[in-house]
């Protein structure tokens, strides 16, 4: 969901505002649930890191590039900012670069010009892909790439 509200919101060539609307939305419901789950649990899955914690990790450390404001979810927050200080996640954000697409880096008006440039060029590789590719993927009823 987060990637669809990124695109909506950061990258769509053009605006889009019910795509934009619905991928925000459905993003705030689910930090919501997640933000219950963490309101009895230490972890996603319960009271020991599993996978879960990994997988969820980086949409929470992302949040504002989707339009999300992650002081919203304060248990959600608290989660996030304690395996953010574990050294394991922090070397996991260097690799195999430092991860770009941080809430830090969203609001860094020194990163301002490249994400200008990935909204700017970013859509237009996607139109172009899709035209080029139209055709030669096999579509599936979810799948609007081959509109």
């Amino acid at each position: 969901m987060m990637g669809q509200a990124v695109h909506f919101n950061r990258y769509a060539p053009e605006p889009v505002p019910y795509g934009a609307w619905r991928y925000t939305s459905e993003c705030r419901r689910l930090h919501h649930v997640l933000d219950k789950q963490l309101a009895s649990s230490p972890f996603v899955a319960g009271d020991r890191m599993t996978v879960a914690d990994f997988a969820v990790f980086i949409f929470a450390h992302s949040t504002k590039w989707c339009g999300i404001d992650i002081n919203n979810y304060p248990n959600v927050k608290a989660w996030h900012d304690k395996l953010a200080q574990r050294p394991a996640f922090q070397k996991g954000l260097q690799v195999p670069l430092p991860y770009q697409f941080s809430d830090e880096a969203v609001s860094n008006p020194d990163a301002q010009d490249f994400y200008k440039m990935i909204r700017k060029y970013g859509g237009q590789m996607i139109k172009g892909a899709t035209d080029q590719w139209k055709g030669d993927v096999v579509s599936v009823p979810s799948d609007h790439a081959n509109y």
